[in-house]
């Protein structure tokens, strides 16, 4: 029976000449697309990756993980390209109307332009669901260890390098500076530290909008270290590399946080060593991007937005800059409440500011301060309240936009078989222009969705099909205007012919077969002839 049903399947010799028309042209645009996508990415690293020390290995899994990431964005190009190609080729070379005069229909011809459509979708949903932002997240963590692990290999001549455009959440950071390099040596070398924070009880610096004080809060110097030569080196912790400064003839001034005593270390005649301080995630901040989950962890997200089980630092939502996103719980956390405890607690405190608005400063009244608190906490949970749906409809775009782009690679081979049909009076050059519109008009459609769903103007699943929905409509009249015999009521019919063949039909004929339907067509002329006669001896 296996035999049976593998003899079945066995594809015939004409699905296979055609399935290898469209493998070599989408393998090459593949190629050449992806290439091109990867090449944008890297050109402003690549220095940075090849001769400062990074280990290979290192390198090539990063651009790994960088294919594994673009080639999702060039699929669908490569499966409209080649399928034109192919399509045209056999056009052109009259392979098609060779096929046509042996009996072959277009719609046989076709389901294998679609047949490779569908391997294409299985695809594409594999490595959008899953497996694309696994690499995205590992490509992420790469160029984090390279801007803290090794960022001294990355330090150039006469310009500062560190993490000084921090977020809030983090506390603590530094840069550095070199006023020259000769491969692994530094000359002039300048190294700081910084602490940021908003102190309480107002001794900070404030922004005032719309009479209310907002402490912004300032940095401080903590530590400088100023050494004549310094040397990158490595050592092994823990089995892992960790890439150091090896300082020589120079000082160090630290301070603590408050600025209150000094301590200066002296090695104008000695060394130091530099480590670079692990690399802090900041809270609220871990994971925040949709394109890194994976396709069950998008709903596990949203989930937990609307659960009140996200945190955030207590810091990042008292300077207003709180990024929402998964953090560990701890004593500098914040629970995100849920949507409808957000808006349950801007009412209570809106009703509780009419109330108290004219008593501030009076007796059994809230004093200034506390009123100016009310005011700060009410504007920093609609800060948080606007953050929070945008980061909903962006997790909720990121879904449906998973789904529609599998469905784009089959859509793409629906319309690159009536594109590639060579028409004698246009030619090949009419069908790579109706490819370049179809392209344009696809990903015209994609900003607009893209935009009008993450700003609230549509709903997020409007904005991920609403090109799908655009080049449908192309394709179809597209298809119907240059391939005979296709007519859209047919094709939109198909399924459900498709379906009526594969259930009902074999149930359906038996019955249908042993209805006497001459007899009933006799007897219903008969019907009409009687009541014909009996009209005309009424009307006599």
């Amino acid at each position: 029976m296996l035999l049976r049903l593998a003899y079945r399947l066995k594809p015939k010799a004409l699905d296979v000449y055609i399935f290898q028309e469209i493998l070599q042209p989408f393998f090459t645009w593949l190629f050449f697309w992806t290439t091109l996508f990867m090449s944008i990415v890297i050109k402003d690293v690549l220095g940075d990756l090849v001769g400062k020390g990074i280990d290979f290995t290192r390198i090539s899994v990063y651009l790994y993980y960088l294919l594994a990431e673009k080639i999702t964005q060039t699929i669908p190009i490569a499966c409209l390209l080649s399928g034109i190609l192919a399509a045209g080729r056999l056009s052109g070379d009259s392979e098609i109307t060779a096929m046509r005069a042996s009996g072959i229909s277009f719609p046989r011809i076709y389901a294998v332009f679609l047949f490779f459509g569908f391997l294409s979708m299985l695809f594409m949903g594999f490595m959008n669901l899953y497996y694309g932002p696994l690499a995205a997240r590992e490509r992420q963590a790469f160029q984090q260890w390279l801007q803290s692990y090794h960022s001294l290999t990355l330090v150039r001549p006469g310009q500062f390098l560190g993490a000084g455009d921090m977020e809030a959440s983090a506390s603590d950071s530094w840069d550095i500076y070199a006023a020259g390099r000769d491969g692994s040596d530094l000359k002039d070398v300048q190294i700081r530290s910084w602490n940021s924070r908003v102190l309480p009880g107002g001794k900070t610096e404030f922004v005032v909008v719309q009479n209310i004080k907002i402490p912004i809060g300032f940095g401080v110097m903590t530590r400088v270290i100023q050494a004549e030569r310094g040397r990158i080196v490595k050592r092994v912790e823990d089995g892992n590399e960790v890439p150091l400064i090896h300082l020589e003839n120079g000082y160090m001034i630290e301070a603590d946080k408050n600025l209150a005593s000094f301590t200066v270390t002296d090695f104008s005649e000695g060394q130091m060593n530099f480590v670079l301080p692990s690399p802090k995630k900041g809270l609220g901040k871990l994971n925040v991007q949709p394109e890194e989950y994976t396709f069950p962890e998008l709903f596990e997200f949203i989930e937990g937005l609307e659960k009140g089980e996200h945190t955030i630092s207590k810091e990042a939502l008292e300077t207003g800059s709180a990024t929402i996103g998964e953090a560990s719980k701890g004593e500098g956390t914040f629970r995100i409440p849920s949507p409808e405890e957000i808006e349950a607690t801007l009412l209570q405190i809106r009703i509780w500011l009419a109330q108290n608005q004219g008593k501030v400063g009076q007796p059994g009244g809230p004093s200034k301060e506390e009123y100016n608190a009310r005011i700060q906490y009410m504007l920093q949970l609609q800060i948080l309240q606007e953050k929070a749906e945008k980061k909903f409809n962006e997790f909720n775009y990121e879904i449906h936009s998973r789904i529609a782009t599998p469905l784009a690679c089959m859509l793409f081979f629906f319309v690159s078989f009536p594109l590639g049909l060579v028409v004698k009076r246009s030619g090949k050059g009419m069908s790579f222009s109706l490819a370049l519109m179809v392209l344009l008009l696809y990903y015209v459609l994609l900003s607009l969705g893209t935009t009008q769903a993450l700003e609230g103007k549509m709903k997020p699943w409007q904005g991920a099909y609403l090109p799908l929905f655009g080049v449908g409509l192309l394709g179809i009249y597209i298809m119907a205007s240059r391939t005979e015999g296709f007519t859209p009521l047919r094709f939109l019919s198909a399924p459900i012919r498709w379906a009526y063949g594969k259930t009902l039909k074999r149930h359906l004929d038996p019955v249908l077969a042993s209805i006497p339907l001459d007899r009933m067509r006799d007897g219903f002329h008969g019907l009409q002839d009687r009541i014909r006669n009996a009209g005309k001896g009424g009307s006599r």
